[in-house]
């Protein structure tokens, strides 16, 4: 079960069709553009192509994942114009999402812990990526996926996104505490100096413990490790993953 997300590939065509977001879309935003995922044939319709700008994809690696001004344009009209984003999706009701499609793992909710158990594959080479264990599962065992679309949801931001758009965090923070009204900060540390201090001294203890040999030794696993499969080098910096094909 999910909700109506904003800056999620599925969710962003219907977003678009219930806020009458469509015309300004394509007229002013629209470009042919690349989607899907490079080497990528699971599922159906998430393999990479490139499509006209009178198209949409709502799939894997679809239209608003691969664009960064894309989403920061619909951030603007919903996450920064709550009350009209709220009000277009009143009695909309649910719909049945493909399970075919490759769906943003992170805005599935409402499911029992026993299913993250059961759709791992010791078998699949993509084992490690929960997005994809999760298609799989459901295509092969086809187990439906709905979406509450009268129940809006924010998406910040996808990884392809991130850098460009990150200077929305201040915008949409300040923003949101002034709807909440709090007589406390939204923000766990609002002051950026601060939260880069708070930063580098938590890998100041992470090479402390590591120097006292109070960690495990896989700590350089999380610290910098190249691990390489036919096609692809994953190279892991500081937890993050990058997979570059060979």
């Amino acid at each position: 079960m999910t909700g109506l997300v904003n800056n999620n590939p599925w969710g962003f065509p219907r977003v678009l069709k219930f806020m009458n977001l469509e015309e300004e879309y394509f007229k002013e935003y629209a470009r042919v553009h690349y989607v899907g995922m490079e080497d990528y044939d699971y599922g159906k319709d998430n393999n990479l192509k490139l499509i006209n700008n009178t198209e949409i994809q709502d799939s894997g690696g679809g239209t608003v994942w691969r664009i960064p001004y894309i989403s920061r344009w619909i951030h603007e009209k919903t996450t920064l114009n709550h009350l009209e984003y709220i009000k277009s999706t009143t009695n909309k009701g649910y719909e049945e999402i493909d399970n075919g499609k490759r769906y943003s793992i992170n805005c599935l909710l409402f499911i029992k812990k026993e299913f993250w158990n059961n759709i791992y594959d010791k078998r699949d080479k993509h084992n490690e990526d929960d997005e994809h264990n999760c298609l799989i599962y459901c295509y092969n065992n086809d187990k439906k996926i709905i979406s509450a679309l009268n129940v809006p949801l924010v998406h910040l931001f996808f990884f392809t996104q991130r850098e460009e758009n990150k200077d929305l965090i201040p915008i949409i923070r300040d923003y949101y505490s002034k709807v909440i009204n709090a007589p406390y900060p939204i923000a766990i540390c609002e002051d950026k100096q601060l939260e880069n201090e708070n930063r580098l001294r938590h890998l100041e203890n992470v090479i402390w413990q590591i120097n006292n040999r109070t960690i495990k030794r896989n700590i350089w696993d999380f610290i910098f490790s190249i691990l390489e499969d036919g096609k692809h080098r994953i190279i892991t910096i500081f937890g993050i993953k990058i997979t570059l094909k060979k």
